[in-house]
């Protein structure tokens, strides 16, 4: 049975709060200027957000080709398994968003981390966003989405000298590149939950995380309560750590 926001998915959802100290956290909301500029045509909306001194994280999820998706509960999105229907269209039905924009200084002075959680294989893989090449990118005022994104692009929004943003959407059955690795067990048909993460840190000093749980029809067991809370008593701990730190 899919779990929305209480028992051990609400643990976890507390638990993937409890990281670096935060300015604000703000769910089913729009990014800060210039917004959402990936691809073409895309809504500013429906976003979970971590806005902290130095960087702006968001991460979304949508229906590919057609619409972004209303959380049912802060940072848990639901959507139906299966591949996408659109015509002349393959891959699953659903993807992730996600952008990370630096507030203070550029991008490159950020050092960004994602990672994917499979709850129904227990694995997890965790890699640079920077590395997926079609990311769109903004300078603060230009922007470059498209389908190619900063692909072959050397204006202001697309290199590392000015540029201060990044966004994406993505999916779980992608098999190029990066993509190729983002879930190594992902089945488009099966019920599943999984927990994304997108971090910066500057240098070793972690200064943001936010975290989305996405359904797929019923969902996927969670980790065991016992198992959860000494998870949660070591994140916890992290947390203080790196706040006494910052």
């Amino acid at each position: 049975m899919k779990i929305l926001f209480s028992g051990a998915l609400s643990a976890l959802a507390l638990i993937a709060l409890a990281g670096p100290a935060r300015s604000a956290v703000t769910y089913d909301a729009a990014l800060s200027p210039p917004g959402t500029y990936f691809g073409t045509g895309n809504t500013n909306d429906h976003w979970v957000v971590e806005t902290a001194t130095q960087v702006e994280l968001g991460l979304g999820v949508k229906i590919r080709f057609l619409n972004t998706v209303t959380p049912t509960s802060t940072n848990v999105y639901d959507v139906a398994p299966g591949d996408t229907t659109v015509p002349g269209k393959s891959g699953s039905l659903w993807g992730f968003t996600f952008s990370a924009r630096a507030l203070t200084g550029l991008l490159s002075g950020l050092t960004l981390s994602m990672s994917i959680t499979d709850y129904a294989h227990g694995t997890t893989v965790t890699f640079d966003p920077n590395l997926l090449p079609d990311n769109a990118g903004t300078d603060g005022t230009l922007t470059v989405g498209g389908g190619n994104g900063c692909f072959g692009d050397t204006s202001a929004a697309c290199v590392a000298g000015t540029r201060t943003g990044l966004q994406n959407a993505e999916a779980l059955s992608f098999v190029s590149g990066v993509a190729n690795g983002f879930d190594p067990h992902y089945e488009s048909g099966a019920n599943n939950t999984w927990e994304i993460t997108l971090s910066a840190s500057v240098g070793n000093v972690p200064v943001a995380s936010v975290t989305e749980f996405v359904n797929a029809g019923i969902g996927s067991p969670l980790p065991e309560p016992a198992s959860l809370a000494v998870l949660g008593i070591g994140l916890l701990g992290l947390g203080f750590g790196r706040r006494r730190c910052g």
